[in-house]
C-alpha cells in the first residue's frame, strides 16, 4: 500500500478510497460472470475497524503531512451484509466506527458513503436515506452507482434488462437529490463514485467511438449537479484474472491493457483541456475560457442505440457495423459565434476522434482483427489511435469570432480557439 500511495501522491493524485469489503466481479454480461469471489468482512467488530483505520490514517499523516490526507476521500459501501428487511443501522453502526477513528485524526478528513445503485435500491432508497437523517452522525458526502440497468417484474421471474435512456445518469442523480430535498437531508456533496453505460467486460462499444461520445455527453448533462464524477473504469488492466489474449475484448477500461487509449480516454483529455470559465452549455457542447482570450469548445454527436442493439447480448455486439445498432448516421453541422472578444487574428486548432481518426477497434478491425498481436503491431496501434488534428486561422475586426465545424456520428471533438499575438 505505502508504494502505491508514494505513486499517487507523488503524481499529484488525491486517492478515493473504498474502505469496506466489496467482491471481486468480472462481468461478461448481465448476471453472468466470468469472475466473482466475495470477500470476507476481516472485523469482528466495529471496535476492531476502528482502531485500524485510526492506525492507518496516522501513518499515513505521518507519511505525507495531514494537509495531504486532509484532500483524500473515504468511502463505506453499503454491504448488503449490514443490511437488515428494511432495518440500515448495522450499517449506521460500521459507518459511524470508521467515521469516529477517521476524524479522531483530523475533522477535516471526508468520509462517506450509502452507494445507492437505483437498480437494486428504488425501492428502499427513500427510507434508508430517512433512517439515516435520524442518526446522530452523517456522512460528509452520498455516494452513488449508476448503470443503466433497471429491475422489472416479467411474468414470475425479476428481469434485470439494459435501459434505454441514455440519460440515465441525470434522471438518477435528479431523483435522489429531491428526495434529499424533500426530506431535509443537508448533505454538502454528491458523488457518483462509479458510472458506466455497462458493466460487461465484453461489450466491444466499451472500445467503440460510440462510448467517448457517450462519455462527453453525460459529463456535459450533469455539470453543476453532483460534486464528484468517478467512471469505472481506468483500466482494462485491473484484475489479476486474465480470461482473453485479445488485444481489444470490450472492456470496461479507458486505456487497453497494453495502455492503447480508447476514445473514451479521449473524452476525458478533451474535457481536461477545458478553460475554467463557463461561457454557454448546450445539448451537445460546452464552451468555456481561460479569461486570456482563449476559448474551448467540447462537442459531441452521440447517436441514440437502437431497440435491435438492446435486444441484443452484450458480448455478442458487433460495433464494425453500427448501421445496426443506430437509426439515425447523420453528421451535423454545428456553427458557434462567441461575442466581445479581442480583435485580431486567432488560431483554430481542432482534435477529433470518430471512425477514421483515432479509434482503436476500427483501426484494429482494418487490420485483420487479429486477437492477438505482435509488439510492433501493438505500438504501431498506439500511434495512430490518436486525434486528427487541424489548424487555421481566424480574424476578427468587429468583436465577434464565428467557427463552424461538422461531426460525424458519434465523433468527438476539442476546439481550441486561441488569441494570436504578432
Amino acid at each position: 500500500m505505502d508504494r502505491v500511495m508514494d505513486f499517487l501522491v507523488r503524481h499529484d493524485i488525491h486517492p478515493y478510497i473504498e474502505i469496506g469489503f466489496k467482491p471481486a466481479m468480472l462481468v461478461e454480461q448481465l448476471d453472468q460472470y466470468l469472475i466473482s469471489e466475495h470477500r470476507e468482512i476481516l472485523f469482528k467488530t466495529h471496535t476492531e475497524a476502528g482502531y485500524f483505520f485510526r492506525a492507518l490514517i496516522s501513518h499515513y499523516a505521518n507519511r505525507y503531512g495531514i494537509a495531504e490526507v486532509e484532500q483524500w476521500y473515504f468511502e463505506l459501501w453499503k454491504d448488503p451484509r449490514l443490511l437488515g428487511d428494511h432495518d440500515y443501522q448495522e450499517y449506521f453502526a460500521a459507518f459511524e466506527a470508521c467515521y469516529d477513528s477517521i476524524k479522531e485524526i483530523s475533522p477535516n478528513i471526508r468520509v462517506g458513503g450509502g452507494s445507492i445503485h437505483m437498480t437494486f435500491d428504488k425501492p428502499i432508497f427513500a427510507e434508508f436515506l430517512s433512517q439515516w437523517k435520524q442518526r446522530i452522525i452523517n456522512p460528509d458526502f452520498l455516494t452513488i452507482y449508476s448503470y443503466p440497468y433497471y429491475t422489472g417484474s416479467a411474468g414470475r421471474a425479476i428481469d434485470r434488462r439494459r435501459s434505454q435512456d441514455t440519460g440515465y445518469l441525470k434522471n438518477t442523480v435528479q431523483t435522489i437529490t429531491d428526495e434529499l430535498a424533500r426530506i431535509g437531508f443537508n448533505i454538502k456533496e454528491v458523488h457518483v463514485s462509479e458510472w458506466n453505460g455497462m458493466v460487461s467486460n465484453r461489450n466491444q462499444m466499451n472500445d467503440s467511438i460510440w462510448q467517448g461520445a457517450y462519455i462527453m455527453k453525460n459529463i456535459i448533462d450533469n455539470l453543476g449537479s453532483i460534486s464528484l464524477l468517478g467512471y469505472w473504469l481506468g483500466s482494462d488492466l485491473f484484475s489479476q484474472h486474465n480470461t482473453t489474449r485479445n488485444v481489444l475484448h470490450g472492456g470496461v477500461g479507458l486505456v487497453t491493457r497494453s495502455g492503447i487509449r480508447k476514445p473514451s480516454f479521449y473524452a476525458f483529455d478533451f474535457l481536461n483541456r477545458m478553460g475554467d470559465y463557463m461561457i454557454a452549455q448546450y445539448e451537445n457542447a460546452l464552451i468555456t475560457s481561460n479569461g486570456h482570450h482563449s476559448f474551448y469548445i467540447a462537442i459531441h454527436n452521440m447517436k441514440e442505440p437502437n431497440l435491435n442493439y438492446y435486444r441484443t447480448p452484450e458480448n455478442e455486439l458487433e460495433p464494425s457495423q453500427p448501421e445496426k445498432y443506430f437509426d439515425n448516421l447523420d453528421s451535423v453541422e454545428c456553427n458557434y459565434q462567441i461575442t466581445h472578444v479581442k480583435n485580431g487574428t486567432y488560431q483554430i486548432k481542432v482534435r477529433r476522434i470518430n471512425a477514421t481518426y483515432g479509434s482503436i477497434l476500427d483501426s484494429w478491425y482494418a487490420m485483420g482483427r487479429f486477437p492477438e498481436l505482435t509488439p510492433d503491431d501493438i505500438a504501431y496501434l498506439n500511434q495512430i489511435s490518436v486525434p486528427k488534428v487541424h489548424i487555421q486561422e481566424n480574424t476578427v475586426t468587429d468583436g465577434t469570432l464565428n467557427f463552424e465545424t461538422v461531426l460525424e456520428p458519434n465523433e468527438i471533438q476539442m476546439v481550441h480557439i486561441s488569441y494570436w499575438y504578432v
